[in-house]
């Protein structure tokens, strides 16, 4: 997913300024322009009257949702604290796992965020995802995307709920290739796993 300005068409109206929650963008000899605080959200882009600024997405195929299996929680934090928002979910989580009798999931994106993981398996978390890379200090849309993606779509679980709170970031884009990410079980409680794909890590 990626927000693209047709600088073009735009007018310089300003409404996808007032539409952005990260104050990312500025307009600049009457266009509009994004800054490092942009997140790829893509809410400028349901603002704009003008078709001047898209959110290009892949096509996604169809999937076989028989082959989905266990729950998964999107742990938020800032400044390497979790969010509120990360333990709800995560007691809500472990709550319907119990009653679905699968396993519960905490994924866990950043950079030098290893440390954090115990919390999670201490709020009923059954197995931790990791992803470390620089470009994930930061919340950025793109990125977190792309490595969500990378995760769910090899493990299918059947949902992975995250917070809503926003932050202002600033990092640039890049893919972060699969091998960033690694698997902790609770077992472990933080040895390092195989690395990706997750269907190896049994």
């Amino acid at each position: 997913m990626a927000v693209r300005l047709i600088i073009d068409n735009c007018t310089g109206c300003k409404l996808c300024l007032r539409a952005c929650p990260y104050g990312a963008i500025d307009i600049i000899d009457d266009k509009a322009q994004f800054d490092d605080n942009c997140t790829q959200c893509g809410a400028c882009a349901a603002s704009c009257t003008f078709d001047a600024i898209l959110l290009e997405t892949s096509y996604t195929p169809d999937v076989d949702v028989d082959q989905y299996r266990g729950l998964w929680v999107v742990a938020e934090h800032l400044h390497d604290q979790f969010r509120r928002g990360t333990f709800e979910l995560l007691g809500e989580g472990r709550r319907l796992a119990d009653k679905l009798g699968v396993e519960l999931a905490a994924v866990l994106l950043g950079e030098g965020v290893a440390d954090m993981a115990k919390g999670l398996f201490a709020h009923g978390a059954d197995r931790v995802y990791l992803a470390q890379d620089p470009v994930l200090a930061h919340y950025r849309t793109g990125p977190y995307t792309d490595v969500l993606s990378g995760m769910i779509n090899p493990a299918s679980p059947p949902t992975a709920p995250a917070s809503t709170s926003t932050t202002r970031s600033g990092s640039s884009f890049r893919r972060v290739p699969p091998s960033a990410a690694t698997s902790w079980r609770r077992s472990s409680r933080g040895t390092p796993g195989r690395r990706w794909p997750p269907s190896v890590l049994e």
